[in-house]
């Protein structure tokens, strides 16, 4: 019988995935000789770090909320 769920060691493999994917796109942008592809590169990077500080925020406001 097939189960929808995902385990905890997908779900956790997908997640490694997708990070790693995100900083290879970010970094091959910034090093790459074209000003236009460095220029997206910082923009993606600061759309990423801008993200990370939002769940960052959002996390502790759930951790602070939930007494």
């Amino acid at each position: 019988m097939h189960s929808d769920f995902k385990t905890t060691g997908e779900i956790l493999e997908t997640s490694i995935f997708l990070y790693q994917f995100i900083w290879i796109v970010i970094g091959a942008l910034l090093v790459s000789g074209k000003k236009l592809q460095k220029r997206i590169g910082v923009i993606f990077l600061i759309i990423y770090i801008l993200i990370g500080i939002g769940f960052s925020i959002l996390s502790i406001i759930w951790f602070l909320s939930s007494d």
